[in-house]
């Protein structure tokens, strides 16, 4: 219910904020990575009441009964609280009057399935980023069907009539980094009035950076048994690559691990075939099927029932010409594309896009434990030490079915 509360509050801004009366303001309290209170201000120019008829009063009714639902059925079953104060004011020679909506509930972190409007993402070493989402004035026009150019001409109309929408956050998190336009103690506003009368035409995320307090601190105990049986040193820089050398992930050469060699494509495959414990299955595989050829040229033969397991099931894909790309180099959304799907998301479902496949993985968490402060240098080119760090850190994400976790598919570690 909170959910689409929210959702909700930000669409009334762009429904009805081009009438040029209006007040809104969505304030937003959050204690370290829990959103838990949800302010809704809105005010109407008095002298101009009359001209905006029944809609006003019927929008006002429905955002109450909104609230007044939201208080009754919380999302565990629990009552919220839900206060309504009347609210008048005067700004630039004008009365406003409307109503404040103060709205607290059972604290919720994530917000994941709010994409259009707001959402945490986990970051890494227990930090997160909230992101709100503010449309283009091409989205905003689409849906109020007042043109770009009618902003722009009625700008200091809508300036001069009071018109304001304001979106705040309130936290007393340490913040690392934001992009609100001004800062009030521990409130950070951003003001949305001129993103869109000034006509600002592009899709704009709105957000704060942070690092929760030390009683929030995410632990992620399979993660720190694996560090502690192995006796792995996390402070080692060359950390990740024996991780996964420990569980057979990762096969080092006469050289080591060459983990500061460029990732191939061919590489990545093979990386994502043991992430999924597929060893016996393209051993029974080749010996089934032993005339099988995934019709890559590129693909030596040395790691052909591998690629052939992969290409028979449309687990992979060439770029064409019969070549599979074998010795390309490969990106951070191809691999970390691999691991999502390892993990059983699809593009297909659209569980992801593609080439956002690494601002998924920050999504579900991937590195919210890793305190290393590890950074890949090169998207587009990853080296072996990137595809580690990726890949280790994925082994301990819970899989899409919340059924499981890649570490399982290892056998080493049964």
């Amino acid at each position: 219910m909170i959910k689409r509360t929210l959702a909700f509050c930000c669409a009334l801004i762009l429904l009805f904020t081009l009438t040029g009366c209006m007040q809104y303001k969505i304030a937003i309290n959050m204690e370290d990575n829990i959103v838990n209170r949800l302010k809704f201000q809105i005010a109407y120019n008095e002298a101009l009441m009359d001209l905006l008829g029944e809609e006003v009063y019927e929008l006002q009714d429905g955002i109450e009964q909104l609230f007044k639902t939201a208080e009754s059925m919380g999302e565990d079953g629990s009552e919220n609280n839900l206060t309504i104060t009347p609210l008048t004011f005067e700004d630039n020679g004008y009365v406003f009057k409307g109503t404040t909506y103060d709205y607290s509930f059972k604290g919720q972190s994530g917000f994941s399935e709010v994409n259009e409007f707001l959402k945490i993402v986990p970051l890494r070493n227990n930090t997160y980023r909230l992101e709100v989402k503010f449309d283009s004035n091409d989205e905003i026009s689409e849906i109020t069907g007042i043109s770009v150019e009618e902003m722009e001409e009625y700008a200091d109309i809508y300036h001069s009539l009071g018109f304001k929408a304001e979106l705040s956050i309130i936290t007393d998190n340490h913040i690392i980094s934001h992009n609100a336009d001004k800062v009030i103690g521990t409130e950070y506003i951003w003001d949305l009035a001129s993103r869109i009368i000034e006509n600002k035409n592009k899709p704009e995320t709105l957000f704060i950076e942070f690092k929760v307090s030390e009683d929030a601190y995410v632990k992620n105990p399979l993660k720190e048994e694996f560090i502690k049986k192995y006796e792995l040193d996390p402070n080692d820089p060359d950390f990740y690559g024996k991780a996964l050398q420990k569980v057979n992930v990762l096969y080092g050469t006469d050289k080591g691990l060459e983990l500061d060699s460029e990732l191939l494509r061919l590489q990545g495959a093979l990386i994502y075939a043991r992430l999924l414990g597929l060893e016996d299955e393209i051993e029974a595989f080749a010996k089934a099927n032993p005339d099988y050829e995934c019709g890559f040229t590129d693909v030596p033969e040395w790691a052909k029932p591998t690629m052939n397991y992969l290409v028979y099931n449309k687990l992979v894909y060439g770029k064409g010409n019969n070549l599979y790309g074998s010795y390309d180099p490969m990106s951070e959304a191809q691999f970390t594309a691999l691991v999502l799907r390892a993990l059983g998301y699809s593009e297909a479902n659209k569980d992801f896009v593609f080439v956002e496949a690494p601002q998924k993985a920050y999504e579900l968490g991937f590195y919210i434990t890793d305190t290393s402060g590890y950074e890949i240098k090169n998207s587009d080119r990853l080296t072996r030490r990137d595809m580690c760090y990726i890949a280790f850190n994925s082994l301990f994400v819970q899989n899409r079915e919340k059924s499981g976790y890649l570490i399982d598919n290892l056998t080493v570690m049964k």
